[in-house]
């Protein structure tokens, strides 16, 4: 005879699980952990269900343990139980507004609330009523609040997800807001795996979430790709996509490398995606563009699985993944380094590609600008061609990294949300040109240009006064300066330095320097003209290293640094010395970023 199992594990809908019993969260789980992005998800992938008519949206599993008393606790799903009742409180209100739907308001409120199903009840009276969720005790009054309908405060995550959610449902209409709670009711399923008293529920809970991994943009973009083939007869077309971006796993099997190879590729044809949304952005461009099919001539015979395979293979071919790995690697590839410069007539220059690719490495945000732009001299295959292509793509490489470099010296940062949109769409357009030597690049970056840093009096004149406290970006002005004085230097790459103060950072060493006497030193310590370079074999000889300038002296002169080496020629280090050496870097700056 067969024995039932003591897991119970069934597919519900989540209303239905709301309305069978009562739940709350055990003393011991996190709080309320959801942020409003998170939140957001979730309010728009339903949206998106509700949009194309979907069957079901599936919001995984949840784990219940029973206590014995006829409640459940909610051993793994307390994000989306409580994110799910919390939506559901905000169409309550909005049905309970002019008495618009009584009737819908009465379903909600039953999945909020303990009430039978045939009981006559409105938010006016929940106060009356015995909630069906109990979040962790630090949410408890906040969450009390929300589902009667009523004005909370604005401290916390779980008001901030209210915050998201009031937000979205008051941005519909009555219809949407119909429709979309309607399928919240109907549409909404989930796994729910009830363990009885007995079971060790967190044992459960450990050997669920410690099998596997996580699924990351990549596995999450090629499952999506799966659904554009059919069924078993379709079974070939799905063994090449995952062929070709297993192919990019291998090739990127570090963090989120392949995720971003991806990124960067579909920006540089479909523009912007949002890297904290790229698989939800990506998998809305597919539908639309796959939408399109039928109404553009010529488009792979408007077959939407034919033009996922072309795409994919196109996305994971090894001549743009190695591409992409160049650009991104810590010391690009030597021989395509020089078959560029060499095409480009640059062999000979300070700022060969090498220099540029890693000055840009570091601002992930231009990646989509220089793949599109490298790509077209990738691709070319007339010798001729190749080399104005070549010509044309190094000077606006230049021309990107004078922009990128000066914007973040003077403001000391780079944002990539100022730039991110306006870099990806450009990508996209320099792709789509029909000859890369006529694009507008100067204009494009002038036109992202808020701050005139692209005018070199404005330039020099912000940093002339430009104080560094990020080691980072000072290294990088300085090893540039360097380069352009010492263009034999092995310090091509800045991390090879460490970055040096001349008078000394340490507050307890400058009563010994006498040219800063009576002077406030904090004013001048992180000064661009107070800071070098020190080379790998450097040495900061003796105890009495930063006692003063002339203790210094002799560790400069014998420095491998240029703009080092050059300090020994000042007898003493004053204000004013600081003043002379910033007014020099800043000319030599935009020498070495000049904008072509």
């Amino acid at each position: 005879m067969t024995q039932p199992t003591v897991v119970q594990a069934e597919a519900t809908r989540f209303s239905d699980l709301f309305f069978s019993a009562r739940f709350e969260v055990p003393w011991h789980q996190r709080y309320y952990d959801w942020s409003p992005r998170e939140v957001g998800d979730l309010l728009e992938d339903v949206q998106e269900a509700v949009d194309a008519k979907s069957g079901c949206y599936f919001l995984g599993a949840v784990i219940l343990a029973g206590n014995g008393d006829g409640v459940w606790e909610i051993n793994d799903g307390q994000q989306r139980m409580v994110t799910v009742s919390l939506v559901s409180a905000a169409f309550c209100r909005r049905f309970a507004q002019d008495d618009s739907d009584p009737q819908r308001e009465a379903i909600a409120l039953r999945l909020l609330f303990d009430l039978e199903a045939n009981r006559p009840c409105r938010l006016a009276d929940a106060d009356e009523y015995v909630r069906r969720l109990k979040p962790p005790r630090n949410d408890s009054a906040a969450y009390r609040q929300m589902i009667r309908g009523r004005t909370i405060g604005t401290n916390g995550k779980l008001t901030a997800a209210w915050q998201r959610i009031e937000e979205f449902v008051d941005g519909l209409g009555l219809q949407a807001s119909r429709d979309y709670f309607d399928y919240l009711i109907q549409r909404l399923e989930v796994a729910c795996l009830r363990l009885p008293p007995e079971v060790d529920a967190n044992a459960v809970y450990e050997t669920i979430n410690s099998r596997g991994k996580t699924l990351d943009d990549l596995d999450r973009l090629r499952n999506h790709l799966y659904s554009y083939f059919g069924g078993n007869s379709d079974q070939e077309g799905k063994e090449a996509i995952h062929e070709h971006l297993e192919r990019v796993r291998t090739l990127f099997p570090r963090g989120n490398l392949a995720g971003e190879y991806l990124r960067c590729r579909l920006q540089c044809r479909w523009g912007f995606l949002r890297g904290s949304h790229f698989y939800r952005d990506a998998r809305r461009k597919l539908a639309d563009r796959c939408r399109s099919l039928t109404t553009e001539a010529g488009e792979r015979g408007g077959d939407p699985a034919r033009y996922v395979s072309g795409l994919v293979e196109d996305l994971c071919s090894p001549a743009a993944a190695e591409l992409f790995r160049m650009m991104t690697a810590t010391n690009p590839d030597p021989g395509f380094v020089s078959l560029f410069d060499a095409a480009a007539g640059a062999a000979t220059s300070s700022r060969s590609l090498s220099v540029l690719l890693r000055e840009l490495r570091g601002y992930k945000v231009t990646h989509p600008l220089v793949f599109a732009l490298l790509d077209r001299f990738v691709r070319e295959t007339d010798g001729r061609r190749r080399r104005r292509i070549a010509t044309a793509v190094m000077t606006n490489l230049q021309r990107l990294s004078a922009f990128v470099l000066r914007t973040a010296f003077v403001r000391q940062r780079f944002a990539p949300s100022e730039f991110e949109k306006k870099f990806a769409d450009y990508a996209r357009d320099i792709v789509a040109a029909t000859d890369v030597a006529d694009l507008a690049f100067a204009e494009f970056l002038d036109g992202c240009d808020g701050w005139g840093v692209l005018e070199d009096a404005h330039f020099i004149r912000a940093l002339r006064n430009t104080r560094m406290k990020r080691g980072r970006m000072a290294r990088q002005l300085l090893s540039g300066v360097n380069r352009a004085e010492q263009d034999d230097s092995p310090l091509l790459n800045e991390d090879k330095t460490t970055l040096e103060h001349v008078l000394p950072s340490a507050a307890q060493h400058w009563p010994t320097w006498n040219g800063f006497r009576d002077v406030d030193c904090t004013e001048w310590v992180d000064r661009v003209g107070n800071l070098t370079l020190m080379g790998p074999t450097d040495n900061r000889a003796g105890t009495n290293f930063n006692r003063s300038f002339r203790d210094k002296i002799g560790s400069y002169k014998r420095s491998s640094v240029a703009i080092t080496r050059a300090l020994s020629e000042h007898s003493e280090w004053t204000p004013a010395a600081v003043e002379e050496r910033q007014n020099e870097i800043a000319r030599q700056a935009a020498a070495v970023w000049a904008f072509p």
